[in-house]
């Protein structure tokens, strides 16, 4: 499952009092895991996603439902052009 988000994207995100880069759907379940379950609304929903991602199309939809998630959270500082 360690596809990329995309060709020419990472998220930068909150943790803790620093910041975090995710590039890869195996990166973004290790931070959600990482977060306290119930701590942040619709969380299993989407470890449910990542974990269930196996084709294309739900990579990708593993991949949206995730930054969604931290769009709704407040966790996302930026979406940017991969280094």
């Amino acid at each position: 499952m360690a596809s990329d988000f995309s060709q020419n994207t990472e998220l930068v995100v909150k943790d803790g009092e620093g910041s975090r880069v995710v590039r890869t759907l195996d990166e973004a379940l290790a931070y959600l895991l990482a977060h306290v379950a119930g701590q942040h609304a619709n969380r299993e929903g989407v470890v449910f996603r990542l974990e269930g991602a196996h084709t294309a199309e739900e990579r990708v939809d593993a991949a949206n439902a995730f930054r969604g998630w931290l769009d709704a959270t407040g966790l996302l500082i930026e979406a940017r052009p991969a280094r």
